[in-house]
Protein backbone atom coordinates (compact mmCIF):
# COMPACT_ATOMS: atom_id res chain seq x y z
CA UNK A 1 0.00 0.00 0.00
CA UNK A 2 1.45 2.94 -0.64
CA UNK A 3 1.10 6.83 -0.34
CA UNK A 4 -2.76 6.91 0.70
CA UNK A 5 -3.08 10.76 1.38
CA UNK A 6 -6.31 10.98 3.23
CA UNK A 7 -7.22 14.57 2.40
CA UNK A 8 -6.87 14.60 -0.87
CA UNK A 9 -7.44 11.24 -2.88
CA UNK A 10 -6.72 12.98 -6.16
CA UNK A 11 -3.10 13.00 -5.39
CA UNK A 12 -3.17 9.25 -3.44
CA UNK A 13 -2.31 5.95 -4.83
CA UNK A 14 -3.22 2.65 -3.75
CA UNK A 15 -0.70 0.28 -5.54
CA UNK A 16 -2.07 -3.16 -7.36
CA UNK A 17 0.54 -6.02 -8.48
CA UNK A 18 0.59 -3.77 -12.20
CA UNK A 19 2.63 -0.69 -10.86
CA UNK A 20 6.15 -0.64 -8.74
CA UNK A 21 7.08 2.43 -7.13
CA UNK A 22 9.02 3.62 -9.77
CA UNK A 23 5.95 4.28 -12.27
CA UNK A 24 3.54 5.45 -9.32
CA UNK A 25 5.74 8.44 -8.47
CA UNK A 26 6.71 9.03 -12.16
CA UNK A 27 2.74 9.63 -12.62
CA UNK A 28 2.66 11.87 -9.52
CA UNK A 29 -0.13 10.34 -8.04
CA UNK A 30 -2.58 10.96 -10.77
CA UNK A 31 -3.32 8.16 -11.45
CA UNK A 32 -5.14 6.39 -8.84
CA UNK A 33 -5.38 2.54 -8.02
CA UNK A 34 -7.11 1.28 -5.34
CA UNK A 35 -7.04 -2.35 -3.92
CA UNK A 36 -9.52 -5.04 -5.72
CA UNK A 37 -11.97 -7.06 -3.21
CA UNK A 38 -14.36 -8.13 -5.60
CA UNK A 39 -15.50 -11.46 -4.81
CA UNK A 40 -18.29 -14.21 -6.32
CA UNK A 41 -20.03 -17.11 -4.51
CA UNK A 42 -22.62 -19.71 -6.72
CA UNK A 43 -25.09 -17.06 -6.90
CA UNK A 44 -23.99 -13.51 -6.18
CA UNK A 45 -20.93 -11.18 -7.47
CA UNK A 46 -19.34 -8.54 -6.06
CA UNK A 47 -17.59 -5.50 -7.54
CA UNK A 48 -15.78 -2.53 -6.42
CA UNK A 49 -13.45 -1.76 -9.38
CA UNK A 50 -13.82 -1.82 -13.35
CA UNK A 51 -17.49 -1.03 -12.89
CA UNK A 52 -18.48 0.02 -16.32
CA UNK A 53 -16.31 -3.01 -17.85
CA UNK A 54 -17.97 -5.08 -15.87
CA UNK A 55 -21.49 -3.86 -16.62
CA UNK A 56 -20.83 -3.90 -20.31
CA UNK A 57 -19.81 -7.97 -20.18
CA UNK A 58 -22.97 -8.71 -18.57
CA UNK A 59 -24.93 -6.45 -21.08
CA UNK A 60 -23.50 -8.57 -24.02
CA UNK A 61 -24.75 -11.62 -22.55
CA UNK A 62 -28.61 -10.95 -22.65
CA UNK A 63 -30.56 -9.93 -25.43
CA UNK A 64 -33.27 -7.89 -22.90
CA UNK A 65 -32.26 -5.72 -20.78
CA UNK A 66 -34.52 -3.42 -18.54
CA UNK A 67 -34.61 -1.26 -15.65
CA UNK A 68 -34.53 2.09 -12.96
CA UNK A 69 -31.77 4.41 -13.31
CA UNK A 70 -31.89 7.82 -11.31
CA UNK A 71 -28.96 9.37 -14.41
CA UNK A 72 -27.96 7.00 -17.38
CA UNK A 73 -25.57 9.34 -19.36
CA UNK A 74 -22.40 6.62 -19.99
CA UNK A 75 -21.71 6.71 -23.35
CA UNK A 76 -19.63 3.50 -23.88
CA UNK A 77 -22.43 1.54 -21.74
CA UNK A 78 -25.10 3.06 -23.86
CA UNK A 79 -23.69 2.19 -26.79
CA UNK A 80 -23.36 -1.67 -25.63
CA UNK A 81 -27.65 -1.62 -24.79
CA UNK A 82 -27.63 -0.46 -28.41
CA UNK A 83 -26.69 -3.95 -29.72
CA UNK A 84 -29.26 -5.63 -28.09
CA UNK A 85 -32.87 -6.76 -28.99
CA UNK A 86 -34.98 -4.65 -26.66
CA UNK A 87 -34.18 -1.86 -23.68
CA UNK A 88 -36.62 -0.33 -21.27
CA UNK A 89 -34.56 1.88 -18.76
CA UNK A 90 -36.38 4.07 -16.26
CA UNK A 91 -34.40 7.77 -15.27
CA UNK A 92 -35.06 9.84 -12.71
CA UNK A 93 -37.52 13.53 -14.03
CA UNK A 94 -35.85 16.56 -11.92
CA UNK A 95 -32.60 16.28 -13.18
CA UNK A 96 -32.18 13.76 -16.02
CA UNK A 97 -29.86 16.55 -17.80
CA UNK A 98 -27.14 17.29 -15.23
CA UNK A 99 -26.53 20.66 -14.16
CA UNK A 100 -22.78 20.77 -16.13
CA UNK A 101 -24.62 19.26 -18.97
CA UNK A 102 -24.13 21.17 -22.06
CA UNK A 103 -26.25 21.80 -25.05
CA UNK A 104 -23.59 20.12 -27.15
CA UNK A 105 -23.51 17.27 -24.80
CA UNK A 106 -27.40 17.14 -24.41
CA UNK A 107 -27.70 16.50 -28.59
CA UNK A 108 -25.14 13.82 -27.87
CA UNK A 109 -27.02 12.04 -25.08
CA UNK A 110 -30.29 12.52 -27.05
CA UNK A 111 -28.72 10.64 -30.32
CA UNK A 112 -27.39 7.97 -28.23
CA UNK A 113 -30.41 7.33 -26.56
CA UNK A 114 -32.66 7.44 -29.96
CA UNK A 115 -30.21 4.96 -30.82
CA UNK A 116 -31.46 2.07 -28.92
CA UNK A 117 -34.00 -0.70 -29.72
CA UNK A 118 -37.59 -0.17 -28.50
CA UNK A 119 -39.13 -0.90 -25.52
CA UNK A 120 -42.72 -2.73 -24.91
CA UNK A 121 -45.81 -1.73 -26.73
CA UNK A 122 -49.79 -1.95 -26.49
CA UNK A 123 -49.31 -5.48 -28.57
CA UNK A 124 -47.30 -6.82 -25.59
CA UNK A 125 -45.06 -8.45 -28.29
CA UNK A 126 -42.77 -10.82 -26.26
CA UNK A 127 -43.31 -8.80 -22.51
CA UNK A 128 -46.50 -11.54 -22.01
CA UNK A 129 -48.62 -11.35 -18.88
CA UNK A 130 -46.26 -9.23 -17.20
CA UNK A 131 -46.77 -6.01 -18.62
CA UNK A 132 -50.99 -6.52 -19.12
CA UNK A 133 -51.42 -7.53 -15.57
CA UNK A 134 -50.81 -3.91 -15.05
CA UNK A 135 -54.06 -3.20 -17.43
CA UNK A 136 -52.74 -0.23 -19.50
CA UNK A 137 -56.22 1.54 -20.49
CA UNK A 138 -54.84 3.15 -24.12
CA UNK A 139 -52.72 2.68 -27.11
CA UNK A 140 -49.13 3.04 -26.89
CA UNK A 141 -45.79 2.14 -27.81
CA UNK A 142 -42.85 3.28 -25.45
CA UNK A 143 -39.45 4.51 -26.16
CA UNK A 144 -36.35 3.00 -24.81
CA UNK A 145 -35.47 5.87 -22.14
CA UNK A 146 -38.57 7.26 -20.24
CA UNK A 147 -38.71 9.36 -17.10
CA UNK A 148 -40.54 9.36 -13.87
CA UNK A 149 -40.89 11.77 -10.95
CA UNK A 150 -42.46 14.89 -10.14
CA UNK A 151 -40.39 18.10 -11.56
CA UNK A 152 -41.45 21.14 -10.87
CA UNK A 153 -40.07 24.66 -12.86
CA UNK A 154 -39.08 26.42 -9.05
CA UNK A 155 -36.85 23.40 -8.43
CA UNK A 156 -38.06 23.02 -4.88
CA UNK A 157 -37.94 19.43 -3.27
CA UNK A 158 -40.17 16.91 -5.12
CA UNK A 159 -40.63 13.30 -3.53
CA UNK A 160 -40.95 10.59 -3.96
CA UNK A 161 -37.89 10.55 -6.54
CA UNK A 162 -36.94 7.86 -8.73
CA UNK A 163 -33.80 7.06 -7.06
CA UNK A 164 -33.49 3.40 -8.26
CA UNK A 165 -29.91 2.28 -9.79
CA UNK A 166 -30.59 -1.46 -10.58
CA UNK A 167 -30.62 -3.33 -14.40
CA UNK A 168 -32.77 -6.79 -15.22
CA UNK A 169 -30.97 -8.82 -17.42
CA UNK A 170 -33.68 -11.12 -19.55
CA UNK A 171 -34.03 -13.33 -22.02
CA UNK A 172 -36.70 -14.53 -24.66
CA UNK A 173 -37.71 -17.99 -23.91
CA UNK A 174 -40.65 -20.55 -24.55
CA UNK A 175 -43.02 -21.03 -21.92
CA UNK A 176 -46.17 -22.90 -21.45
CA UNK A 177 -49.51 -20.90 -22.18
CA UNK A 178 -51.66 -20.28 -19.28
CA UNK A 179 -55.45 -20.05 -20.44
CA UNK A 180 -57.45 -18.34 -18.30
CA UNK A 181 -61.09 -20.01 -17.38
CA UNK A 182 -63.66 -20.25 -14.84
CA UNK A 183 -64.91 -22.98 -12.90
CA UNK A 184 -68.25 -24.29 -11.97
CA UNK A 185 -68.33 -21.36 -9.13
CA UNK A 186 -67.11 -18.45 -11.29
CA UNK A 187 -63.27 -18.40 -9.93
CA UNK A 188 -61.07 -17.32 -12.63
CA UNK A 189 -58.27 -19.56 -12.83
CA UNK A 190 -55.45 -20.67 -15.21
CA UNK A 191 -54.89 -24.01 -16.90
CA UNK A 192 -51.88 -24.56 -19.28
CA UNK A 193 -52.93 -25.34 -22.25
CA UNK A 194 -51.92 -28.51 -23.98
CA UNK A 195 -48.80 -28.62 -26.26
CA UNK A 196 -48.65 -24.90 -27.12
CA UNK A 197 -46.00 -22.48 -26.02
CA UNK A 198 -45.34 -19.00 -26.23
CA UNK A 199 -42.05 -16.66 -26.55
CA UNK A 200 -42.06 -14.54 -23.93
CA UNK A 201 -39.32 -12.52 -21.89
CA UNK A 202 -38.09 -14.12 -18.98
CA UNK A 203 -35.79 -11.92 -16.15
CA UNK A 204 -33.03 -13.86 -15.41
CA UNK A 205 -30.43 -11.84 -13.01
CA UNK A 206 -30.24 -8.18 -11.83
CA UNK A 207 -27.54 -5.78 -11.57
CA UNK A 208 -27.65 -3.13 -8.59
CA UNK A 209 -25.83 -1.28 -6.17
CA UNK A 210 -24.23 2.76 -5.92
CA UNK A 211 -23.12 2.84 -9.22
CA UNK A 212 -24.60 5.60 -11.19
CA UNK A 213 -24.34 4.69 -15.08
CA UNK A 214 -22.41 8.17 -15.81
CA UNK A 215 -19.14 9.05 -16.68
CA UNK A 216 -18.72 10.32 -13.14
CA UNK A 217 -19.68 7.14 -11.96
CA UNK A 218 -16.71 5.60 -13.56
CA UNK A 219 -14.10 7.82 -11.76
CA UNK A 220 -15.66 7.83 -8.24
CA UNK A 221 -15.40 4.89 -5.29
CA UNK A 222 -18.76 2.69 -6.46
CA UNK A 223 -20.00 -0.92 -5.84
CA UNK A 224 -22.35 -3.13 -7.43
CA UNK A 225 -23.73 -6.44 -6.82
CA UNK A 226 -25.05 -9.38 -9.60
CA UNK A 227 -27.36 -11.21 -8.90
CA UNK A 228 -28.05 -14.76 -10.98
CA UNK A 229 -31.29 -15.86 -9.43
CA UNK A 230 -34.68 -16.17 -11.60
CA UNK A 231 -37.32 -15.63 -7.99
CA UNK A 232 -35.01 -11.85 -7.37
CA UNK A 233 -34.99 -11.19 -11.01
CA UNK A 234 -38.50 -11.51 -10.99
CA UNK A 235 -38.42 -8.98 -8.11
CA UNK A 236 -37.05 -6.22 -9.91
CA UNK A 237 -38.70 -6.75 -12.70
CA UNK A 238 -41.76 -6.74 -10.94
CA UNK A 239 -40.75 -3.55 -9.47
CA UNK A 240 -39.55 -2.17 -12.99
CA UNK A 241 -42.94 -2.30 -14.28
CA UNK A 242 -44.39 -0.72 -11.56
CA UNK A 243 -42.34 2.39 -12.39
CA UNK A 244 -42.80 1.74 -16.03
CA UNK A 245 -46.78 2.12 -15.59
CA UNK A 246 -45.72 5.58 -13.74
CA UNK A 247 -43.29 6.58 -16.46
CA UNK A 248 -43.84 9.16 -19.27
CA UNK A 249 -42.27 10.34 -22.82
CA UNK A 250 -39.31 12.64 -22.77
CA UNK A 251 -40.65 15.82 -25.06
CA UNK A 252 -38.39 16.52 -27.58
CA UNK A 253 -38.30 20.36 -26.37
CA UNK A 254 -37.23 19.45 -23.02
CA UNK A 255 -33.70 18.81 -24.12
CA UNK A 256 -33.42 22.37 -23.68
CA UNK A 257 -36.32 22.75 -21.46
CA UNK A 258 -36.31 22.02 -17.52
CA UNK A 259 -40.23 21.15 -17.53
CA UNK A 260 -43.04 19.99 -19.17
CA UNK A 261 -46.64 19.17 -18.02
CA UNK A 262 -47.16 15.27 -17.14
CA UNK A 263 -48.89 12.96 -19.78
CA UNK A 264 -51.41 11.13 -19.76
CA UNK A 265 -51.06 7.43 -19.03
CA UNK A 266 -54.20 6.24 -17.84
CA UNK A 267 -53.64 3.32 -15.74
CA UNK A 268 -56.64 0.53 -14.96
CA UNK A 269 -60.29 0.98 -16.13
Amino acid sequence: MVGLDRNNLNNSIIADGNHDEEEIEAKNYRQQRFQEFSTDSAKISVYFRNLQEKLIEKINQYSVIVGCVAWFTNKDVLKALATREKVSIIIQKEDFLRPDTGDWSSKKLKRLYGNLPPGPSKSGEYWGDLLQSLNINSTWDSEPIRWAGNFNTEKLPAFPRMHNKFLVFCEFELVERLIPINDDNDNLYSIKADLEKELKIVPKAVWTGSFNITNNGTMSLENAVYIVDTKISKAYYDEWQYIFALSESIPNKHWKKYWDAPEEFRIGT
